[in-house]
């Protein structure tokens, strides 16, 4: 087969080493299963095949994994163009002399982790995926800087997990995971707190573990209780296509909603979107809002799509920035012609609902309108950085069977000024289940 390439451990752009320590790897099969050789370009097509948390590979193997890992980062990742950064190097090195002589696949992505959130890119990052999901039974939930959880009917105070503190969990969570705010990163550690890997990954549960020890206060009163994980298959995610777009007209207070659970761009959301703005114009309704709480995924082209109903000649898009694309170019507006629909063009108000979940093509939408002063946005600062790293590939690692995603486009807001923001402000800010409520207060009515 082919040699393993690994980078020497200054990274420099093009300098790529074969170590001696290659003929040794090429031959040592993936820890607990055949002894087949495994090379970089055989991992993405081996998409059925990880090792589980609590495996143990060799050093060299783990090396190797870290190696491919930052050679993918410098081929794709934008911030890598000219040079993987000094911080991510220097992660890198540090990760490579902890290695113990036998670490473990949670070990493995734990450094990986590390590593990949000097990036400070939520979009690329490592990720374990089991074959059976084992949850919590309880719900944790973090509010202001304190989490609960909730134990049938009781809700306390969460303190530590096996002795581990919360603080303990939060630290070491930030240090290892690829977020683009604090606003994200807690979204996403409250959902690690029932998760059982991510747990193992805090150092909060060992190996084996069927339930964990949780300390929490109730009433004044500090106390431990152990709490088993339910066994769930992992299956991936499914939706209808049509219950993620739908409208309501509120005639009496002239106010019109058109509520997006996914930023699809399809028959569906156009046609959904033409009888919208029809019934809009039909009933001379002057305030619109879209309602994009809990709106995590989708294409940027429904953005687009929306922006033809409303009755602008041009405005500015996103700069759409890819490897090796200069400075200049990086810094300059993007004007766009806007190809209206003449007959159903909109030029009343318009709002954007979010919540702490609008993230990814949402916050696009959002920004969109906001940053071209075409809406008011009301609600929960959303988890996405406005200026945000997307178009995503996915590879394996070859030893561990980890997956690493990693983007090779920079997607820059229209407004330059607030470029550095790596959160969207809302112009009324306030808890999103009250949201509605906002908006007809800020439309001088009251909700029917």
């Amino acid at each position: 087969g082919s040699p393993v390439e690994v980078y020497d451990m200054k990274f420099r752009l093009g300098q790529i080493f074969i170590f001696a320590a290659v003929l040794m790897i090429a031959s040592v099969g993936m820890v607990g299963c055949d002894t087949e050789e495994i090379q970089y370009e055989e991992a993405e097509s081996r998409i059925q095949y990880w090792l589980p948390l609590n495996a143990t590979v060799s050093k060299s193997a783990a090396t190797a994994d870290l190696a491919y890992m930052m050679n993918v980062v410098e081929t794709n990742h934008c911030l890598a163009a000219n040079g993987i950064p000094e911080d991510v190097n220097a992660q890198f090195e540090l990760e490579a002399k902890r290695l113990s002589a036998n670490p473990t696949v949670c070990d493995v992505w734990t450094s990986v982790g590390r590593i990949m959130s000097r990036l400070s890119d939520s979009q690329s990052n490592v990720t374990f995926v089991p074959d059976v999901s084992e949850t919590l039974d309880a719900q944790v939930e973090l509010r202001s800087e304190d989490v609960y959880i909730t134990i049938g009917n009781m809700k306390a105070k969460l303190i530590s997990i096996n002795d581990v503190s919360v603080d303990q969990m939060w630290n070491k969570f930030k240090e290892q995971s690829s977020y683009d705010n604090l606003y994200q990163a807690k979204l996403m550690f409250e959902s690690a707190l029932s998760d059982s890997a991510q747990l193992t990954a805090l150092g909060a549960k060992k190996f084996g573990q069927n339930s964990v020890s949780v300390r929490y206060e109730y009433n004044g009163k500090e106390t431990k209780q152990s709490v088993s994980f339910s066994r769930v298959p992992v299956k991936p995610s499914s939706y209808s296509d049509y219950d993620f777009v739908y409208y309501e007209i509120d005639r009496p207070n002239n106010v019109a909603l058109l509520t997006l659970n996914k930023c699809l761009y399809n028959d569906v959301y156009t046609e959904t979107l033409r009888d919208f703005f029809a019934d809009v114009k039909e009933e001379g309704i002057d305030n619109i809002a879209i309602d994009l709480r809990g709106n995590s995924s989708g294409s940027d082209e429904a953005a687009y799509e929306f922006m033809r109903y409303i009755d602008v000649k041009e405005y500015f898009g996103f700069n759409v920035v890819t490897r090796g694309d200069s400075v200049i170019s990086q810094n300059q507006k993007v004007k766009v012609r806007n190809d209206i629909y003449s007959d159903l063009a909109y030029d009343g108000d318009v709002y954007v609902l979010t919540s702490d979940e609008t993230a990814n093509a949402a916050v696009t939408f959002s920004v969109l309108l906001q940053d071209n002063g075409i809406a008011k946005v009301i609600g929960a600062v959303p988890s996405s950085s406005p200026s945000h790293y997307d178009d995503v590939t996915e590879f394996r690692l070859p030893y561990t069977g980890l997956i690493i995603k990693i983007t090779h486009t920079h997607f820059i807001r229209p407004d330059l000024s607030k470029v550095n923001q790596t959160y969207q402000k809302p112009d009324y800010q306030t808890d999103s289940q009250k949201a509605f409520d906002k908006l007809y207060e800020v439309v001088g009515k009251k909700r029917s």
